[in-house]
């Protein structure tokens, strides 16, 4: 026998009942934000001056690092119809690296829990694009070129440290979010007794991946008052004995 044909389902006024469940159910189920956390991924950085372009590490014009924690929280239903990065966070491995004496006055700078976190959300345009504001935050230590050496001291932006500009890719489990040339650090060159000389800027690309952290998902209102219906129906409909 079919289920809407069990004498349950024959009362006037039940029918009404779960029509109306079942019609404003879908109401109250909206999509929430899905946070992110980290599979796996890493950065490539670069050292320059500020307002220059050419490297000023010692042999190479970037090194990769490991990242250690990321987490993300993406609205697929927010923003102008494509959805919507609301925010990021980006927490990196420590890393060193030797820098030319020829255009700095430090040989060696270890750079210790740099981390960027995002300090307002964006829109996603159809392509996933993206660009939104970030702060930076870490430690840096290093090596003069005569052999002295200096911090760790903490450097950190004030506000905002520029725009991040990136892409991200979604699937219902997985992101994927590309960041393009978002900086890391920026701070004078410490030992510089010139207080015009620029300062000395990471800056980094990265790439990583996430997967959605599952919430135990909590039945809606509407299916537990059908459900209710139903035992209240079933008790009702016992012979007695």
């Amino acid at each position: 026998m079919s289920m809407l044909m069990h004498p349950l389902f024959q009362s006037p006024t039940l029918r009404a009942c779960l029509f109306a469940v079942f019609l404003f159910a879908p109401l109250t189920a909206g999509a929430a934000p899905v946070t992110y956390s980290f599979t796996s991924g890493s950065a490539v950085i670069r050292a320059s001056l500020a307002g220059q372009s050419d490297s000023i590490l010692l042999g190479e014009s970037a090194v990769q690092i490991p990242l250690v924690s990321i987490q993300a929280v993406v609205d697929s239903e927010a923003g102008t119809g494509f959805g919507r990065l609301e925010s990021f966070e980006i927490v990196g491995a420590n890393f060193s690296v030797e820098l030319d004496t020829s255009q700095v006055g430090v040989s060696h700078l270890d750079v210790l829990s740099p981390t960027i976190s995002s300090v307002t959300g964006s829109d996603l345009n159809m392509f996933g694009q993206f660009a939104l504001e970030t702060t930076v935050a870490a430690q840096i230590a290093g090596t003069f070129a005569g052999g002295a050496t200096f911090g760790p001291e903490a450097v950190s932006s004030a506000g905002n440290s520029g725009v991040a500009v990136g892409i991200l890719f979604t699937s219902p489990d997985e992101v994927m979010i590309q960041v393009l040339g978002v900086s890391v650090a920026s701070f004078d060159e410490f030992g510089n007794p010139d207080p015009t000389a620029p300062q000395i800027e990471l800056t980094s690309d990265f790439t990583f991946i996430g997967t959605a952290v599952k919430a135990i998902p909590e039945p809606s209102a509407a299916v537990v008052f059908a459900v209710g219906l139903l035992a209240a129906g079933s008790s009702l409909r016992k012979p007695r004995a």
